[in-house]
């Protein structure tokens, strides 16, 4: 009666067993269908923002781009068939000045048509229409202004087929890149490894979710490790950079605006407001860390413009924020509110008038 009654627990145990697998392969072949048709991609957790986002991995010293036909339509975030994040208005002119440089003309924290390309684009539409000139939108998160200058040639002149004229160019990541890695810091380091960390994991398992959860804790906690750290070899890096980008630009017989990096405070004048400013006690030690190397980068950027004859124009945000409520015109640190965004359009778009930018 015994052996009778164990080769039957065995048997449960054995038809239990194989449920629980084929019901965890359901699960992740379940998991891996809904995430294909939501995001048009198989789940891998390793190189998260790669797989699962709107970025996706390129072969060149880029390293990663934006991923084609991505929505999202809670956070109102749609990119196009040709890789570039979408207006308010999807018009696309005979003329067209392309947006250049990271998160901020991306618009991080913005939907759509609350970037200051997609408000610029509206402007234009609006007060020059016989300019036939539209707005691309080509900044991509965490791009340094090497990786922004790369974009022009190998993506945004390679696919549109209106004719570029005029660019804008900003990227504030060349700091932040030298304060995590530091000795370590060379011309070629991009936040690919950092902010997209490799190693899979299966998407169906506790452990695995355990696993992707202490991953991500690390990925910030290594974000977070910034240092002070000697400017020198970045500002002779983007002093080179620069160059190659104004060979690019008469190549192309285009003038680039440069935009200085223009974090949430006060810089050139009522500095006596910064105190006063909501973000001014969560971020004044990141103003320590970075604010003298903001300074230099801005410096340089102005002086390139002084040296280019023409090819570089230096558009000074700063002077413009200063004069306004800047306590409304970001969301965070560094990205720019629905408002902060319409008043770069309205100036940029004045400034490009008055200095004949558009007469090429």
């Amino acid at each position: 009666m015994q052996p009778r009654m164990n080769k039957r627990l065995r048997l449960k145990a054995v038809l239990l067993g194989a449920s629980l697998v084929l019901s965890v392969i359901a699960l992740e072949g379940g998991l891996q269908i809904y995430h294909r048709l939501k995001k048009g991609t198989w789940f891998n957790a390793g190189n998260r923002a790669f797989e699962v986002g709107y970025t996706k991995p390129v072969s060149d010293r880029r390293r990663y781009s934006l991923r084609e036909n991505y929505h999202d339509e809670k956070i109102g975030l749609h990119i196009d068939a040709d890789g570039f994040r979408c207006n308010a208005r999807q018009n696309r002119g005979e003329k067209v000045l392309v947006a250049l440089g990271d998160s901020v003309p991306f618009g991080a924290g913005v939907a759509d048509g609350d970037t200051y390309p997609s408000k610029l684009n509206d402007l234009i539409a609006q007060k020059l229409p016989e300019s036939r000139l539209s707005v691309l939108n080509a900044g991509v998160p965490s791009y340094n202004i090497r990786q922004s200058l790369d974009r022009l040639g190998m993506e945004a002149r390679k696919k549109i087929s209106g004719k570029i004229i005029l660019a804008t160019m900003q990227a504030a990541n060349d700091i932040s890149l030298l304060t995590h890695y530091r000795e370590n810091w060379s011309p070629e380091v991009t936040w690919a490894d950092v902010r997209f960390p490799a190693g899979p994991v299966r998407a169906s398992t506790i452990l695995g979710q355990k696993i992707s959860d202490l991953r991500e804790k690390r990925r910030k906690h290594d974000f977070e490790n910034h240092q002070k750290f000697s400017d020198a070899s970045l500002i002779a890096n983007l002093k080179s950079v620069l160059v190659e980008g104004q060979v690019e630009a008469r190549r192309l017989g285009i003038r680039i605006l440069l935009l200085p990096i223009d974090p949430f405070y006060y810089q050139l004048s009522h500095q006596d407001k910064n105190p006063k400013l909501p973000g001014w006690k969560d971020y004044q030690n990141y103003v320590k860390l970075w604010g003298d190397t903001i300074e230099n980068v801005n410096r340089t950027l102005e002086q390139a413009a002084l040296d280019s004859r023409g090819t570089f124009v230096f558009f000074d945000s700063r002077r413009i924020m200063d004069s306004q409520d800047r306590s409304k015109a970001y969301i965070d640190f560094i990205h720019l509110s629905p408002w902060g965004a319409q008043m770069i359009a309205e100036h940029l778009l004045s400034f490009i008038i008055e200095n004949h930018l558009l007469d090429i």
